[in-house]
């Protein structure tokens, strides 16, 4: 099991509507939950994160409860993720599979799906750094914007650019033949390799 809450050892909350405090009765937060970890309120499928720990009987989520005032609620939090992105999974004995699932999923699509940059001033020379694999430039059509590559990635990672803006001025150390001219909604794929970033089919 990769939970802490009622269904270990029989412990309840008490929530808010619009308030981020918690309150336990019978719990042990302070040696069972981490900060990041996620909580969720048994059946609502809802999920929310920790951001705090005051003591074993208190703690802080990251946003105010959206649900009902109520006390003596079961719960469960989720506590086990993965090493390197901290995506949750399941374990056997885990309630609530579905609301560790989804929030699994949206973390993932987070990570490799398109990262949208928006709202770049039109003739104003923005310097956008890359962390997602596909990039999506918004603004104006015709202004120009400069984008900066990851410096030191694997060899074999690419970016795949798409923009609403039709010039370009890409840099990244080693670049070859990177184009001065980028067609508008048309996506530009770039791989690393031996030392650079090439333009790719």
């Amino acid at each position: 099991m990769s939970q802490y809450g009622t269904k270990v050892d029989g412990s309840t909350v008490s929530v808010t509507n619009g308030s981020a405090i918690v309150t336990g009765i019978g719990t042990t937060f302070l040696t069972s939950v981490s900060v990041g970890s996620l909580f969720t309120i048994n059946g609502s499928n809802v999920p929310y994160v920790v951001a705090s720990i005051y003591n074993n009987t208190s703690l802080n989520l990251a946003g105010n409860y959206g649900g009902s005032t109520a006390s003596g609620l079961s719960y469960n939090i989720t506590t086990s993720y993965t090493p390197v992105l901290g995506i949750p999974y399941m374990e056997q004995g885990d309630i609530d599979t579905q609301t560790i699932f989804k929030r699994a999923m949206l973390l993932l699509e987070n990570y490799i799906g398109w990262k949208t940059i928006a709202n770049i001033p039109t003739n104003a020379l923005t310097t956008a750094t890359l962390a997602y694999a596909y990039t999506y430039f918004t603004g104006t059509a015709g202004a120009s914007f400069a984008v900066t590559f990851p410096s030191s990635p694997a060899n074999g990672q690419f970016v795949v650019l798409l923009s609403t803006f039709a010039r370009v001025n890409a840099t990244a150390a080693g670049a070859i033949g990177f184009p001065t001219t980028m067609a508008a909604n048309t996506p530009y794929k770039f791989q690393y390799n031996a030392g650079a970033w090439y333009p790719s089919l």
